[in-house]
């Protein structure tokens, strides 16, 4: 995610220690430390974890937010987006109006994203002017919640009836700055959008279905069965080189009323016209299934393992695998020590300096290999026993009323000495694959005033392009392991 910050942007040494925290004491590996009048032996051990870039074609991704577009970075390589989504039906649906004689004027469906120029944030990955055709089409067989990236759009739609197309750019050049730039009580009135047509006949079926055919309408389960959502995707023939983050969709259904209006000054009644739409949207209480593909990544997968550099692209694409040698640790250090201090962090190097180069997610979950769907899936938090969540990788300091913004290019997971104490306890004789994956926490705030703070309630998978280049070269791989024989008495 790209920052504004008013900021001073630092890098700190990027051939320093990257996975190690260690301090000087690391040059008493292996040695036992036992200052004057400290019963207790302890010790720092230091090993080398194995790494390698590995390729994830699918993750689970329950999630508001949808990507649409096509886009190719020149080292992570190409990726494509597109989703399918039920729409949210209130119980007993109706229209609010009565058109008038009986006819709806039109129906579109509208996914709508943000304009950095606009919110600070942006709506898209890639080049904003770049030509890209959405299509529409309706899909027939019921979704089920399978939220996982590998779906095949194909199999739920009858992909010979296209409900509508448009050739669209993230920055609409059709809206003038007049319209773009408008506000109303210091709010911009324009909300970047792509709209799509559809057949006005699909908006008169749904109004005439609610008269004739009301139980189509009676709940979700219904309306879901009646109309089946749509799967929304772009030609691949026709441009390309940006991806929208799309953050809302909707289909939208136009007509006219009549309202009858009576004079405050004589009691007359007067007959208007109204214009107005029913709206279906896109919640998080129905389904949307995001689907992406990825390819021409050979070079991320050449020589993967213990490479100088290992790679994290997202959204399901490539993480980092780091293998901790448990039983090589088991062998040296035992399994009556009590690990007292491992600091393990992450370093990764700058953006590329290309115009559109991916940006680092914010944060990263270190997480054992055999949890990684079951985590997601089930809405787990971090435990910092087996997974671990790292600091944001931006710190910001306040001073003298001014926040200060530093890249400090390392994912930080802390002290993990709980997590190796377990395996050394419960699994001294196997290795353990980690991997390395971008994550977008969700938060909630509790307590008020001082008080108040800021808690983890879910962690999804992060979910808008993203690429990182982990600095993993030998130096990098080394670990240091503080340990303590508490049982150990002086003689």
């Amino acid at each position: 995610m790209n920052l504004k910050m008013k900021s001073k942007i630092l890098f700190f040494g990027l051939l320093a220690l990257a996975f190690a925290s260690c301090d000087d004491d690391i040059n008493s590996v292996g040695s036992t430390i036992q200052p004057p009048g400290d019963v207790i032996p302890t010790y720092v051990d230091s090993f080398v974890v194995t790494t390698k870039t590995v390729h994830i074609d699918s993750l689970y991704a329950k999630t508001s937010q949808a990507l649409l577009g096509e886009f190719t970075d020149p080292l992570f390589g190409t990726m494509k987006a597109e989703y399918m989504c039920q729409f949210y039906c209130k119980d007993n649906f109706k229209f609010k109006h009565s058109p008038i004689d009986g006819k709806i004027d039109s129906i579109n469906f509208k996914l709508v994203y943000n304009d950095a120029a606009l919110s600070g944030t942006s709506g898209w990955v890639g080049d904003s002017l770049a030509p890209q055709q959405v299509q529409v089409y309706k899909i027939t067989t019921p979704l089920t919640e399978d939220f996982y990236t590998n779906i095949d759009p194909k199999k739920y739609c009858d992909m010979s009836q296209m409900l509508g197309s448009k050739v669209f750019t993230a920055i609409d050049k059709s809206i003038p700055d007049s319209i773009r730039f408008d506000t109303y009580e210091g709010y911009y009135t324009y909300t970047p959008n792509v709209t799509v047509e559809f057949p006005k006949e699909l908006g008169q079926q749904i109004y005439e279905a609610t008269l004739n055919a009301p139980e189509n309408f009676k709940d979700q389960d219904a309306f879901n069965n009646y109309f089946k959502g749509l799967y929304i995707t772009t030609n691949e023939n026709i441009g390309g080189g940006c991806v929208l983050k799309v953050g809302g969709s909707g289909m939208y259904i136009y007509y006219k009323y009549h309202e009858t209006l009576t004079s405050k000054v004589d009691g007359s009644d007067s007959i208007v016209v109204r214009n107005t739409a029913e709206v279906f949207q896109v919640t998080p209480e129905i389904i949307q299934l995001s689907h992406l593909k990825n390819w021409d990544m050979d070079k991320l997968l050449e020589n993967p393992v213990n490479n100088r550099l290992s790679y994290l692209k997202s959204p399901a694409g490539i993480y980092t695998q780091i293998t901790f040698p448990i039983k090589e640790m088991a062998k040296k250090m035992g399994t009556d020590r009590t690990i007292t201090n491992f600091p393990f962090s992450l370093h990764f190097l700058p953006q590329d300096k290309w115009k559109y180069a991916l940006a680092p997610p914010n944060q990263v979950l270190l997480i054992p290999k055999d949890s990684l769907q079951s985590f997601f899936r089930e809405g787990r938090v971090h435990n910092n026993i087996s997974t671990f969540l790292s600091t944001n990788y931006i710190k910001s300091t306040t001073s003298y009323y001014e926040t200060i913004y530093t890249n400090t290019y390392m994912y930080d997971f802390k002290n993990l000495s709980t997590f190796l104490q377990d395996r050394l306890k419960n699994a001294p004789d196997q290795d353990v694959d980690m991997l390395v994956v971008p994550v977008s926490p969700v938060t909630t705030s509790v307590g008020s005033g001082y008080y108040q703070q800021s808690i983890t309630t879910r962690i999804n998978n992060y979910f808008e392009p993203s690429g990182v280049k982990l600095i993993t070269d030998p130096h990098a791989r080394q670990i240091g392991i503080r340990s303590a024989q508490i049982n150990s008495t002086k003689k």
